[in-house]
This record gives C-alpha cells, structure tokens and sequence, in this order.
C-alpha cells in the first residue's frame, strides 16, 4: 500500500465499527430472539452508527453493549422508533422508543396499546372518569412547534374499559426537566425528536396499569434507567441497573461540550483512532474477516483500514498473504500512471515475499488472462487443469468476458484429455498449415477492423469455429492479436465513459440486486454512503429493509 496515500488520508470509523461487529457477531447471535436476524442487526448498527458523528467517538464497547441490550430486549435499532442508540459524549445508550414499547406490550398478547399526537388544527376531544375515551382526527400540519398534546391508550385483553393518559406538551417539558438529569439534557434526543419522546412519556403511565411480560419490564427499566443517566446490564431475564454516581462527570462533559460545540477535523479524528486503538487491542479480527474486509473494499480509504488490522495480525504467514492481498487490490484503485511508480518502493517492506513482484506486473485483467492461457495450453493433466481453474475463477482482477473467455478456453482444453488418443492421432495431421497461415490472416484483419467489445466478441466466435483448421502456434499468434485490441477497447472505452448515474440510484440498485445480507451492508461501508444527503440515505435505508423483508421474509 501507497504509504503515502495512507498519512493523507483519515481512518474510516465505519469500516472499522464493521471490523468490530463481525468479529463479536456470534456474540449478537446468542442474545437475539428467533424473530430477528443477527445480519440485519449489523446493518442497522452501521447505519446508526455512519449517520451520527458523535456516536463514532463513543467507546466501542459501550456501542456493542448497547446493541446487545436491543437484542435482549427483541427491539430494532432505530427502525420505527423500536430503539436508539443515543450517545452520551464517550458512551453509548440504548433507548427503547414508543414504538419498541407498543410492539413489546402488544406482542405478550394479553393488551394493546397505542400512542398519538395532537397538533394545532387537530380535533381533539377525550374524557377521564368512569367511561373514559379518546377521540382524534389529525388535520393541522405535523410540526413540533405545534404540537398541543400527547396521549396514549391501553386495553386489557377481554377488558371494556380502556386505560387513557393524556398530557399537554407544557406537562411533558415539566416531567423532562424533573425526570431527566442535568448532565443529559442539553444534548437529549427529545431535542431533535420531541413528539417521540412526548409519546413515551405518556405511554409508560398507562403501561405501569399493563400486564407486563418480562421483556416489557425490562425495557420499561432501561427507559428510565437512560433518562437518569446509567448504565443497565441484562443478564439472562434480569436487569441490573448501574448505580454509581456519573453526574458530576457527565455535568463536566456537558460542560466541555458547550464550550467546544464544534470539534477541529484533527481533534474529531485523534478522537475516533483512540477509540480505534482501543478496539484493536482488546478485539483482534480474526485472519478470515480481514481477508474478507479486503476483497470488499470500495475505496483506498477502507484498504488502509484493513492494512492497518493486517499489520497487526499475529500469525506472520498470514500477514504476508494479507500483504500480498492488500497490495493486488490496492491497483484497482490506483491510475495507470501510478502504478509504476508505485512498484519502486515495495522492496523496502521487509515481509513482502519474493513473488508479490511478479503479482503487481500483471495489473491488467488481459495479462492474466493471457497468463492463465498460456498455463492452461501447458498443462500436461486434467488435475493440472482444475487447478489452474480453481485459481481463475476466484480472480477479481479479470473482467467478466475475460473470465467468460478463460471458461471456454478451460472446457476445451478439458475436453482435449478426455478424447481417445487415437482420436487425437487422427486429428493432428488433419491441420494443413498453408490454409492455416491464410486463416489467420483474415482473422487478424477482422480483429483490427473491430470498433467496440461487441464487434470483437463477434470476432471470437469465429476464431472459436476456426480452431481446428488452425496450427497451435497460430492459434496462439491470434489469440495474442485479439487481447491486445481488446485491452485497446476497454481502455478507449473507460477513457470515454459518461455514465452519469448518481452513486445513491446505483447503490440502490445493487441493493435490489443482493443475494445476501452481506451485500446489503457493503454498501453502508462504502465511504460514499457518508457523502450522502439525509434524504438519500434514507432512500437507502428504505430499499435495504425491503430488501430485506424480500430475502428473509422479516
């Protein structure tokens, strides 16, 4: 890798928040219940974690321990207002939502409820006593500067009388300012989403008149619990809720936060390597899941992310394919003047073995191409030939019709050992090398005469039906004539290349293209995700959760 492009550039927290997660992920898989996924779970950490700044500088394992809790609990993280993850300066907080709370008490099965909001130009009109109701139409316009009032509604299961609460927002400001401690309320989620918060208020007075089942109880816990500024440890089916006095430190924090509203680059990112320092000491990815970080690596950015967790792996055979691997997709991202320049300086890694040079010379996907062709043509055996095979097909440094290509060539250089070898006797003498010569002529005018991938393609086929009536040296001669004007295509081609198309349309459709949950999170890894506008990555989000449903029927 480029060391100089690594001192450039900043650390990817996602990337790395996604190292993390996937290395304590059977952790997630033993806390969660049967209706929900430990790859979404992942997901919707990213997410959360990508769109909030301030959470990318609390500690990871605060973060981790958060989701946990979510998972306990049977809650999704910001998915409807199920739950949140709300940062406290360095630490993290799980907040169950109104709607995690709705969805808790009505999945026990023995109540209902529900939860609204009253905005000016709303009618409205409820009573207490003994024949309480609740009746509204919401017409006014869905602005939190308007909004009047918050209600919820309980109903006993085979009970006729409902359980109404209804509050006035002057009420809800009140119970924040006296429920609330000091040192959490300037930087309060209900600043941001008050009708939320508003709606939860109310909701849990009519859920202490509930039946509660034990993960109701929990999260009705772990509410008040967040709004008092401590920590909660679910274990099994029992909640411990840390008492330790954290005003006094926290009260500091909000302090400091208030005078330094908005952190320099370098302090925001001397924060992030800390909390990444941290991570790497206590939680090592293992050897498959920086291999794997590796292949899908978007950006130099993410590469140097996982250079850094290769550098540090232990095992130092392992390192070295990590090395190796780093370098031959660090050329993806790399222009074609670089390259060279790049090659001069990998002498003086020490780990680099000897064979990582042969590796950086064959940058382009026709020289591997042409490369495995010419071992295939060699091969001596079917074994030899699977080989070879096996090595190609997991090649990211071909092109798709140059893999296509190197298929055909293996199926029929596969055949040619499995024909008689009389048969072949026959055959050999049946190539009359004058006709050959004036085949091969006509080909290479053909191949010249192609102006795009299509033309030439066409062209292949030719040479494919033209096979037998040519000699092998001539054979190799035209194939050798057909990936260099081929290698001229692509290049003029990607040189003219005007697809327009915004990243967030085609991120969109790869994730309507997902066979998987792991193709789904590339894309939240992606650097250019951050880029995004709100409404974009809500866009994203959107089309991955539908995804989702598709593929796992959630």
């Amino acid at each position: 890798m480029n060391a100089q492009l690594q001192n450039n550039r900043p650390a990817n927290p996602v990337a790395s928040f996604n190292a993390f997660m996937q290395k304590h992920k059977s952790q997630l898989e033993l806390a969660l219940p049967k209706h929900l996924n430990a790859d979404r779970m992942v997901r919707l950490s990213l997410t959360a974690f990508s769109q909030n700044p301030a959470l990318q500088r609390c500690d990871p394992k605060t973060i981790f321990g958060s989701i946990i809790v979510a998972s306990q609990l049977g809650l999704e993280i910001g998915v409807n207002g199920q739950g949140y993850l709300v940062p406290y300066k360095d630490k993290c907080t799980f907040v169950p939502g109104w709607k995690g709370l709705v969805d808790l008490a009505n999945r026990g099965g023995r109540c209902t409820v529900w939860a609204g909001a009253v905005y000016e130009g709303d009618d409205f009109d409820y009573m207490l006593g003994d024949a309480p109701y609740c009746k509204h139409k919401p017409n006014g316009e869905f602005e939190e500067s308007k909004l009047t009032h918050v209600y919820a509604i309980g109903r006993v299961k085979d009970s006729e009388m409902p359980v109404i609460e209804v509050w006035p927002i002057k009420k809800v400001h009140a119970h924040f300012k006296k429920t609330v401690v000091p040192a959490l309320q300037p930087n309060h989620y209900s600043k941001k989403h008050l009708e939320a918060y508003a709606k939860k208020v109310a909701l849990l007075q009519v859920l202490k008149y509930m039946p509660q089942s034990i993960e109701m109880a929990n999260a009705v816990d772990v509410s008040y619990a967040s709004e008092s500024g401590k920590g909660v440890t679910l274990d099994g089916d029992f909640i411990t809720v840390d008492n330790s006095p954290q005003d006094d430190h926290q009260e500091q924090n909000v302090q400091n936060s208030t005078e330094n509203e908005d952190l320099s680059f370098e302090q925001e990112q001397q924060l992030v390597q800390q909390a990444q320092t941290e991570e790497e000491v206590d939680y090592a990815p293992t050897f498959a899941q920086i291999k794997r970080g590796i292949l899908t690596a978007k950006s130099p950015a993410h590469l140097d992310v996982m250079e850094e967790q290769a550098m540090d792996h232990a095992d130092k055979e392992e390192r070295k394919q990590l090395m190796s691997l780093i370098k031959a997709q660090g050329q993806k991202f790399q222009p074609a003047t670089e390259v060279s320049a790049a090659k001069k300086p990998e002498p003086e890694k020490e780990e680099a073995p000897p064979v990582e040079t042969a590796q950086v010379k064959k940058l382009t996907s026709a020289e591997v191409k042409k490369d495995y062709l010419v071992r295939m043509n060699k091969a001596e055996s079917v074994a030899e030939l699977n080989q070879l095979h096996e090595q190609f097909i997991i090649n990211d440094a071909l092109t798709g019709p140059h893999l296509a290509y190197l298929k055909d060539a293996y199926t029929q250089y596969k055949a040619k050992f499995n024909k008689p070898a009389e048969e072949e006797v026959k055959e050999a003498p049946a190539v009359n090398e004058i006709k050959s010569a004036q085949i091969i002529g006509g080909l290479k005018i053909q191949i010249g005469n192609a102006q795009n991938i299509t033309e030439l393609e066409a062209v292949a086929k030719t040479i494919r039906d033209n096979k037998p009536n040519l000699t092998p040296d001539h054979m190799n001669d035209v194939l050798n004539v057909y990936v260099a004007r081929k290698q001229f295509l692509e290049n003029q081609l990607s040189m003219f290349d005007t697809d327009d198309t915004p990243w967030v349309d085609k991120a969109i459709a790869e994730i309507e293209a997902a066979k998987n949950q792991d193709e789904i999170n590339n894309i939240f890894i992606d650097p250019m995700y951050e880029e995004q506008s709100d409404p974009d990555q809500q866009r994203i989000t959107n089309a991955a959760q539908k995804r989702e449903s598709e593929l796992f029927g959630n």
